[in-house]
């Protein structure tokens, strides 16, 4: 789908959460779920054009949301 709306002005992103501690993950999950903050928020701050993208929440775990939409902006979309 994102390949499709590339260029469209509608943007396609893909976050994921990760294994978190809640009624879904359980007690055993290695994350907390305030951990995926900012992570989850990228598709929200990001507004490029660039469909396609995936955000693995975990991978912007402990960044100010300052930090991780620099980080999150200069990786490329997989489609452009």
């Amino acid at each position: 789908m994102g390949y499709k709306l590339d260029g469209s002005n509608v943007i396609i992103s893909l976050a994921d959460p990760g294994w978190c501690r809640t009624d879904l993950g359980g007690p055993q999950a290695p994350n907390a779920p305030e951990s995926t903050i900012p992570g989850i928020l990228m598709g929200v701050f990001i507004d490029d054009g660039k469909s396609g993208r995936y955000f693995g929440a975990q991978e912007y775990d402990g960044m100010t949301l300052e930090e991780a939409v620099a980080k999150a902006e200069a990786k490329p979309s997989p489609y452009c």
